[in-house]
Formats: structure tokens, C-alpha cells, sequence
């Protein structure tokens, strides 16, 4: 009986729509707990309107890791598990069984957690071409798509390689993103921090920050998307995170607030527009795909990474001063009209998660 290549996409559709969907509640249950049990609704609303699209990455970094792959996997038979062992055999085989269509969708494409939802959606020429820029862009990735006012959350993955907070990034993107007007073939939206061109990269960079914090809190309940994962890839994201770390961790409270509410003012106002604007500037001028250039730039980042950080906390300190001085003159108003003030919560002072870390 000869190899068959449809039934070897099938296995892997299948172990991945398994795997999530076994996982489905830990990780719905992780994202409630990072960003609050208040927006457990929303959270499980847009979850429920995410379909995967699962395809193969055959561009020339998949080829090298493939080299990588086989050294490895040569080397140590001995200390990879079975499943392991059948999982690069299956990687051999999309190799050596690879189809080249003219088509990139027939060429790329493994399979999808809803056929039925994507089968309809190819019919749409923006879907389908939205799908084919994925392909040939061969990386993970989230974009949406409307048909008659109804959304559709769509994650593209690529089988085997990616890093382990590669479906948590694109899961954020999905749960951060909601449309507001649309405007005859045109949708209106707001994505995390997104608004325009010039702030995708720090957008990207917050993002891979609450993934990776949410990763912890998936991984600490028991979830584990191991199985899906033949080579772990550090992103170039996760590279560059150090341009907002200590932005992320002064301020953690008041982000993930605003990005699960799509409320960038909120935290602009907070810090300040021209600091933000400062750090939008500087992520944009250092963030580079090339990790030698990355080392080189850190200690010149560093300085202007601390100024802009230590301005949005005085920033931050002299609003707070003036939420309490405001509320001292309202109580004292009160007072002289002759009514009994009693105080139930008090602002809260300057309390630290870690000694560092402003809260909101």
C-alpha cells in the first residue's frame, strides 16, 4: 500500500484540534486569572469565535531547522521518547511527500479546527487572500474575518516549529481585538494597542510580555501544548523584549487592564502622551530581527529605556497625588455642610507586587 499524504495532514489536524481543544479550559482559565475574573464573559465570547488554521512552513528556515532537526533527533535516539521519534519521522515524511501546487492554499494548507466555517470563508475573496498573504508570509499569525455581521477570530499556526508561547501570542491577539463600525466594506476595530502603523512593533512586544506571563499561569494549572511542538523557536519578538521589560513590569496593572478593554487612553493619560510617544519611538528605532545588532544595542537603549520609564512614573505619582488632594477638598465640603464623612476605601498607596511594580 502506497504513503498517504492526505491521511498524514489528517493525523495532524487532528492532534492539534485534540490538544487544544483539550486545553481549552486551562487556558480560557489562565487568561480570567491574568486579566481578571470580571472579564471572564468576553473572554470565553471571542474564544469561542477563534478557528485554527493549521499549514506547513516550507520556506528556507524551515529547511534549515529541518537540518538542525535531523542532526539533533541522529544524535540523541537515546533520550527522545517514542512519540518524539514518530513525530520527526512524520516531519521526513511532509518532506519528502511535500506537494507543489500552483496554489499556495493546496500546497501549505493541514487543516482547520471548523472545515465548514473555512470552506465557506474561501469563497470570500478577502478571506482567501488574507489567508494566502499567511502562507506566503509563512509565520504565525491572527487576522479577523466578517461575513453577514458575524466575526470570525482566525489563528494561523505552522505544524511543528514554533516557540511555546506562539498559540498564547496569536490567542491574545484574538481576545484583544473587537470591531466597532463598519463602514460598507470596510471594518473599523481596535487591536490591544494597535491604532496605527507606527505602534505595531510595541504592540507586538506587550503582547509576547502577557503571553508569556499567561504561559506561566497555563503551565502552573496543568496545561501542556507539548505534544505540538517538534522544535522550540525563541521569537523575534521574545528577543526584543527587553526595549519595554522594565516599562511592562512598573506599569503591568494598568496594560493588561487597557489591552483586555481595548482602551489605550487609559494608559496614555496614565503615563503621559509624549512619554509614550517617546517609547513608541525608541522601540521603533532599536527593534531589529538581527540578534547580533540586538546585543550591540541593549547598552544603548538602556539610558533612554530609564529616563522614559522614570518620567511616566512621576507622571504617574503626581496624578495619584492629585486623586487624594481632591478627594480631601470633596470630603472637607462635605464636612461643612454639616454631613458625617466616613471613609470605606481609601486610595491606596504606592503598593509593589515585587517592590518595583506601580498598581492601578
Amino acid at each position: 500500500m502506497g504513503f498517504n499524504y492526505q491521511k498524514l495532514k489528517k493525523k495532524y489536524e487532528k492532534l492539534y484540534n485534540d490538544t487544544i481543544e483539550e486545553n481549552k479550559d486551562i487556558l480560557i482559565e489562565s487568561f480570567v486569572e491574568y486579566y481578571g475574573e470580571q472579564h471572564r464573559d468576553e473572554i470565553i465570547s471571542r474564544f469561542n469565535e477563534i478557528v485554527f488554521v493549521y499549514f506547513i512552513n516550507w520556506n528556507n528556515f524551515f529547511n534549515h531547522s529541518f537540518s538542525r532537526l535531523k542532526n539533533f533527533y541522529c544524535e540523541n535516539k537515546q533520550a527522545i521518547s517514542e512519540s518524539e521519534q514518530e513525530m520527526f519521522q512524520d516531519f521526513q515524511d511532509f518532506f519528502k511527500y511535500r506537494s507543489k501546487a500552483n496554489d499556495v492554499i493546496k500546497e501549505c494548507f493541514v487543516g482547520s479546527s471548523n472545515k465548514k466555517v473555512l470552506k465557506k470563508a474561501l469563497f470570500d475573496n478577502v478571506f482567501r487572500n488574507s489567508l494566502i498573504k499567511v502562507l506566503n508570509d509563512k509565520t504565525p499569525t491572527y487576522f479577523d474575518h466578517f461575513k453577514k455581521n458575524k466575526m470570525q477570530r482566525i489563528i494561523c499556526l505552522p505544524i511543528f516549529i514554533f516557540s511555546k508561547a506562539t498559540i498564547i501570542h496569536e490567542l491574545n491577539h484574538a481576545l484583544t481585538d473587537i470591531p466597532l463600525i463598519a463602514l460598507h466594506n470596510d471594518i473599523y476595530k481596535k487591536s490591544g494597542f494597535e491604532t496605527i502603523e507606527e505602534e505595531r512593533i510595541i504592540n507586538e512586544l506587550i503582547n509576547e510580555s502577557i503571553a508569556l506571563d499567561i504561559l506561566k499561569i497555563f503551565e502552573r494549572r496543568g496545561g501542556d501544548l507539548s505534544t505540538l511542538i517538534l522544535a522550540y523557536n525563541k521569537s523575534i519578538y521574545e528577543k526584543n523584549l527587553y526595549l519595554i521589560k522594565k516599562f511592562y513590569k512598573e506599569f503591568k496593572k494598568i496594560i493588561k487592564e487597557s489591552y483586555i478593554t481595548l482602551n489605550k487612553n487609559n494608559l496614555v493619560q496614565s503615563v503621559g502622551k509624549e512619554n509614550y510617544k517617546e517609547l513608541v519611538n525608541m522601540v521603533n528605532k532599536y527593534y531589529s530581527k538581527d540578534g547580533a545588532l540586538i546585543k550591540q544595542t541593549k547598552k544603548k537603549a538602556k539610558i533612554v529605556k530609564k529616563d522614559i520609564v522614570e518620567n511616566m512614573r512621576k507622571r504617574v505619582e503626581n496624578i495619584e497625588e492629585l486623586k487624594k488632594e481632591d478627594l480631601k477638598i470633596f470630603y472637607k465640603q462635605l464636612e461643612q455642610e454639616g454631613k458625617k464623612v466616613t471613609i470605606l476605601n481609601e486610595l491606596e498607596e504606592e503598593k509593589e507586587e515585587n517592590n518595583n511594580s506601580l498598581h492601578f
